[in-house]
């Protein structure tokens, strides 16, 4: 079994015995950085549950053991009814050099260390104020994003066909991107392609290949605002006929960003944080986090050379 499969098949454990257990009286069995009293407290009443410490001395071992052999770094909460069973973190907020040389030093994972969710945002961010605009009857998810973006979103669409999608002309073009559905965009049937390099200014976008010798018709700019964005959108073509099979596309959840800040009237970070995040006490979680006054060591790296890719891409305004 691979060391991967050994982490998971021990979490699911974890967790499958925490169904069961009955709810605890403990705040924690193996804190990090708890003190003394805590750790005596937490040791006397672990010992009801002896799976659960072996369970987590195995996931200890094993991620300690990937650090020792180059991973960069983790963190690690098991919490039930409320409680913190258990926390762990391993390694460093920035483990290796521009050079890709392991660093022996620097500032250590806490549990306060933010690491980038990615496309996870969807799900943790998106999804979540879709599901309370739904359940507060504030979206209905099968209103056409015309209805809610203007006419815009279909009728700037340009003349262009992609190589591997359905060659239609504009005028299908622009009665697909009318038909779209707030549904069919969270479900990847809008029709848009997977993504587009609207950085690039040498991109082209029917082939959706880079080249020095390709001029980007959906370029962005070094300047641009995020009320730029919708424009591009609005100006981007369908790659199929919405409604079919889901073709996995970013493009559909930027999209969705500026749909529900037309229905709630605020900015999507602001409306996340006011409904989910305040009210939880989540003060760790944040779009562009520099911004919001964090620090780049309370940020787990995840990438040697900024967003280049490791220099495979290149383009103005890259960081």
């Amino acid at each position: 079994m691979k060391r991967s499969q050994i982490v998971i098949f021990i979490l699911a454990l974890v967790l499958t015995m925490e169904l069961f257990l009955p709810s605890c009286t403990q705040e924690k069995l193996q804190p990090h950085a708890q003190t003394e009293a805590q750790t005596m407290q937490a040791e006397s009443e672990s010992s009801d549950y002896p799976l659960l410490e072996i369970a987590f001395e195995a996931i200890d071992d094993i991620v300690s053991a990937d650090i020792a052999h180059g991973f960069p770094s983790a963190q690690i909460a098991v919490m039930k009814d409320g409680k913190m069973l258990y926390e762990n973190c391993w390694g460093l907020a920035n483990s290796y050099n521009e050079n890709g040389e392991r660093l022996e030093t620097g500032a250590p994972v806490t549990e306060d260390t933010l690491y980038d969710l990615a496309s996870n945002t969807k799900m943790y961010a998106v999804i979540y104020a879709v599901q309370y605009l739904v359940s507060q009857g504030a979206l209905d998810l099968d209103t056409p994003v015309v209805d809610i973006l203007g006419d815009g979103f279909a009728e700037d669409v340009i003349d262009i066909s992609y190589e591997q999608g359905e060659r239609v002309d504009r005028e299908e073009q622009i009665q697909w991107k009318r038909s779209i559905t707030v549904r069919e965009v969270l479900s990847h049937q809008a029709g848009f392609p997977p993504s587009l390099h609207y950085y690039d200014p040498h991109y082209d976008v029917s082939k959706r290949i880079s080249g020095p010798e390709y001029e980007n018709v959906l370029y962005q700019g070094t300047d641009f605002e995020k009320s730029d964005i919708p424009e591009l959108l609005f100006r981007t073509p369908l790659m199929k006929k919405p409604g079919g099979e889901p073709l996995y596309s970013d493009i559909g959840y930027m999209l969705m960003t500026f749909i529900l800040e037309k229905v709630t009237g605020e900015p999507l970070d602001v409306f996340l944080s006011e409904v989910f995040w305040e009210p939880m006490g989540l003060d760790h979680i944040a779009y562009t986090p520099l911004a919001y006054g964090f620090s780049a060591d309370q940020i787990a790296a995840t990438e040697l050379h900024g967003n280049t890719r490791d220099f495979l891409y290149d383009f103005d305004g890259i960081r």
